[in-house]
C-alpha cells in the first residue's frame, strides 16, 4: 500500500543537512523559507 501526501508530509525530516542548508542560506538572504513537516500546518500557509 501507498502512503498518502499527508503521511509523507508528517514524515519530512526535522534537521539533517538539507535543513541546515537552507536555514544557512535564509540566514545569510533572508526571505520567507521555513522547515514544515506537518501537513496542518502547511495548509495553513498557502
Amino acid at each position: 500500500m501507498e502512503k498518502s501526501i499527508i503521511q509523507l508530509v508528517d514524515e519530512l525530516p526535522n534537521d539533517n543537512i538539507t535543513v541546515k542548508v537552507l536555514k544557512a542560506l535564509d540566514f545569510m538572504a533572508p526571505g520567507q523559507w521555513s522547515n514544515l513537516t506537518e501537513f496542518d500546518k502547511s495548509r495553513n500557509q498557502i
